[in-house]
């Protein structure tokens, strides 16, 4: 007589089949892998072992989705900061050369003035 058949081996979890798809089971496990902290590990996996995952990985997908348009907006922003911060540098920069300019200029105008005045008190004599 041959032996019966071996009972399924299980990795500690309860799985039910009717407490959510493939899909949901795929990204509740791929939500433990990306998980950040202890505690939203331990949540995700009493989620799994309780069999309670339907529609998870809609949830989670809406959620990836989120944190996306999160980044991009962050990073939307952190570039026209930088845009505005080279924009403000260039129009000090260009400030900067000007001044050295005006003083130029302010020497040159007080300059003939100076040169008249001379031939006025020249003449004079």
């Amino acid at each position: 007589m041959p032996p019966p058949p071996a009972p399924p081996v299980h990795s500690g979890i309860k799985r039910s089949h009717t407490g959510g798809s493939t899909q949901d089971l795929f990204a509740i496990q791929e939500a433990i892998k990306r998980a950040r902290t202890v505690d939203e590990v331990d949540r995700l996996h009493q989620l799994l072992s309780s069999g309670q995952f339907a529609g998870f990985a809609a949830q989670w997908q809406q959620q990836l989705r989120q944190q996306q348009q999160q980044h991009s907006q962050q990073m939307q922003q952190q570039q026209s900061e930088q845009v505005q911060q080279q924009q403000f540098q260039q129009v000090q920069q260009q400030q900067q050369l000007q001044q050295p300019l005006q003083q130029i200029q302010q020497q040159q105008s007080q300059q003939p003035q100076q040169d008249d005045h001379l031939e006025v008190e020249h003449n004079a004599d």
